[in-house]
């Protein structure tokens, strides 16, 4: 979908879109029998995608559009707590009475401490986050790659130079900052969505802190096998890896290890 309106417009993405759109309902209608269920993919998913890539077609910068998908990530967010009220105790009726009764029945054993009242009072209040954060992944990963995808047709190469610009810049980091210092400072209902929209914030970090990464390796000339340890880290040393290539990202904003680098070769 992303390809498609990069390629070639909001026409053909808008066709594309509603072509999935039906494909899905047909499916949905004779297995399910609930053809109204690709409403919500193409509300939660490939709208949103669209989107994007109109925004990317546009103005070609690839920070503007992974920093808009976490603002929308963030709005997303900000109206579920409004339209739930506390979307932790929905949550927490969500995973009490189906989730656990559905692993039960599967005989699927949970470690008791996972069961525990404030585990799982504790789980039901960022699982906001990690759902938003999940199709925030989702969505700038596929923003990437279909603009990886472009360049591979049309012009080779393009994409990794700007990938390894990648730079979203001081106010980002303000944001995040803010978001962290709030989880913290504030209390009840406020820190609670703070902490949720910070790990939407992140995800785009993410991507700014492997930009450094895949940077570095090319400006120093060593081998590709250094990039595949870093993604061997970030996968195996979950969350710690993430967390370090967020940080990455955060310090570049205000170090600029790139431009360090260059001027140390120098």
């Amino acid at each position: 979908m992303v390809l498609v309106t990069l390629m070639q417009g909001q026409r053909e993405g808008l066709y594309n879109v509603a072509g999935a759109t039906a494909l899905v309902a047909l499916l949905m209608g004779i297995s399910f029998g609930q053809p109204l269920m690709a409403i919500g993919f193409g509300l939660v998913l490939w709208l949103p995608a669209l989107l994007l890539a109109l925004l990317l077609y546009q103005t070609r910068s690839l920070a503007l559009t992974l920093a808009v998908n976490a603002l929308l990530g963030i709005l997303l967010i900000s109206g579920l707590y409004i339209g739930l009220g506390n979307p932790a105790d929905w949550w927490y009726g969500y995973i009490t009475e189906q989730v656990i009764p559905a692993m039960e029945q599967a005989n699927l054993e949970l470690p008791e401490e996972i069961l525990s009242e404030q585990m799982l009072r504790q789980s039901a209040a960022m699982m906001t986050g990690v759902m938003v954060a999940s199709i925030s992944m989702g969505l700038s990963i596929s923003v990437l790659v279909g603009r990886w995808w472009q360049s591979v047709i049309s012009k080779p190469g393009a994409f990794g130079e700007e990938f390894r610009q990648l730079r979203l810049g001081m106010l980002a980091s303000i944001v995040l900052v803010a978001l962290f210092a709030l989880s913290l400072l504030a209390s009840g209902q406020l820190a609670e969505w703070a902490s949720n929209a910070m790990l939407v914030a992140m995800v785009v970090f993410l991507f700014q802190g492997l930009a450094v990464g895949h940077a570095l390796v090319k400006q120093s000339g060593a081998g590709q096998g250094w990039l595949v340890m870093m993604y061997i880290l970030l996968v195996f040393s979950m969350p710690f890896g993430f967390y370090l290539a967020v940080g990455f990202g955060l310090l570049d904003n205000s170090v600029d290890f790139r431009a360090r680098f260059r001027k140390s070769k120098d």
